[in-house]
């Protein structure tokens, strides 16, 4: 195939620059001695999020805009622990061909061949005005919380996708200074279902200037404990436990130290009464419930008040209702205690029992 190299001091678009690839990746050549730091518009550049790039773009990528709709970049991100949200993408942009963009934020699942990019798991729209026209580019912030995405497990590709046709000569930022390690990165020109590498169409990458910020996922839980007094002598405690989101919720733990006036005798849900009393719900996915009942005797009567708390793995965001408290007026229950007699004593009782028949019968004869 015809290799085409443009070689220019100014920045130029070198289109078709890549052997076997039908010249579907265009990319923006820099000059070479390097273009310093990063203008910063819109609201931020995901400082102190996670990162792979150096701070400085040589580069930009693209799709070419004479055969190609649909150009998309991401690279692979794995969370610091699980669950994880990414709440916020950062993507650095350039442009030749004018100072807006309308284009898509995509995650991606790692489920693709060999880990590659597979289902798409969410795309926000968003958009971009004030472009620079030539290095250096300008980072763009972006919300993609309303995704509602929760990474449970292994890595996830955040990108971008947009029409080269109908915005030409837009690219994406990107690193390809020395000293960078080479960051797993892909590109797709038109066909969803084939991804190449980032370096096999622009061999000089090592990172596009994309970036998250996120955190542990949350889970808001909720418990709320109420009393009913039960048949003579007893007390039924329900606790109902529930997950309010947005993450699913995992080692979810509720416990009580039941009040000393109460007399634990059983529950429906596999607690144990250590105490304090536990009981490990285990996971609780978003939206929904568990409840259990605790059954009691009454010792002694009075006002008796007993709280009820709940934990889980995931930080919550509302701690206020992680515990209950329920308040109830019991009456006392007294026993009346007969001693046991020995065999001399029963032998007693049975002769007074006779004695006071006889005594009956004299008195009815008379």
């Amino acid at each position: 195939m015809k290799r085409v190299l443009f070689v220019a001091c100014a920045l130029v678009l070198l289109a078709g620059a890549i052997p076997g690839e039908a010249q579907n990746g265009v990319s923006l050549l820099a000059s070479p001695s390097g273009m310093g730091p990063l203008v910063t518009l819109g609201t931020g550049d995901c400082a102190g999020g996670e990162i792979y790039d150096d701070g400085t773009a040589e580069n930009g990528y693209s799709g070419n805009a004479s055969i190609i709709s649909s150009f998309e970049g991401v690279s692979q991100f794995t969370p610091a622990s699980y669950p994880w949200v990414y709440d916020t993408v950062c993507v650095a942009l350039v442009s030749l061909g004018g100072p807006n963009l309308d284009f898509e934020i995509e995650v991606r699942d790692d489920d693709g061949l060999g880990g590659e990019p597979g289902t798409l798991l969410g795309a926000v729209p968003v958009s971009a005005a004030g472009i620079p026209g030539g290095l250096p580019c300008a980072w763009y912030s972006y919300d993609i919380s309303s995704l509602g995405l929760s990474v449970a497990s292994g890595s996830v590709w955040i990108g971008v996708r947009w029409n080269p046709m109908a915005f030409p000569s837009r690219f994406i930022c990107s690193d390809e200074s020395a000293a960078t390690p080479l960051h797993p990165g892909y590109v797709n020109f038109n066909n969803p279902s084939l991804w190449q590498t980032t370096q096999t169409v622009f061999p000089s990458y090592k990172a596009k200037l994309i970036r998250t910020l996120g955190g542990p996922a949350e889970a808001d839980l909720s418990i709320q404990k109420t009393g009913l007094v039960g048949p003579p002598g007893t007390v039924v405690y329900t606790i109902t436990v529930t997950n309010n989101g947005p993450a699913d919720a995992t080692n979810v733990v509720v416990t009580d130290t039941l009040p000393g006036e109460l007399n634990y005798v059983s529950d429906d849900c596999g607690g144990t009464n250590t105490p304090p009393w536990t009981w490990n719900v285990g996971a609780l996915a978003n939206a929904a419930s568990a409840t259990c009942n605790i059954t009691m005797s009454v010792g002694t009567g009075g006002a008796v008040v007993n709280t009820a708390s709940v934990t889980g793995d995931q930080p919550d965001p509302t701690p206020g209702n992680d515990s209950s408290t329920a308040t109830l007026v019991v009456a006392g229950v007294s026993v009346l205690e007969i001693p046991t007699l020995n065999q001399v004593g029963l032998l007693g009782l049975g002769l007074l029992l006779a004695a006071s028949a006889a005594l009956l019968l004299r008195r009815r004869r008379a």
